[in-house]
């Protein structure tokens, strides 16, 4: 499905819109999946992806 990209502030406000604990987007910034949360004691909190040492997007380049 398409996943249009956003910002951080923007997917906040469709997680309220859809009132779960959490969104999946496409982060405009990084152009990587994220996920922003709830956090249980307010606030909330976005999830990035961490790639170890000379690894891009999750890959090793050969």
């Amino acid at each position: 499905f398409s996943m249009p990209p956003m910002t951080v502030e923007e997917a906040l406000e469709q997680l309220q819109l859809v009132d779960h604990d959490f969104y999946m987007f496409k982060n405009i910034a990084t152009g990587e999946i994220n996920v922003i949360y709830i956090r249980n004691h307010g606030g909330y909190g976005v999830i990035q992806p961490h790639y170890g040492k000379g690894e891009q997007n999750g890959h090793t380049p050969s």
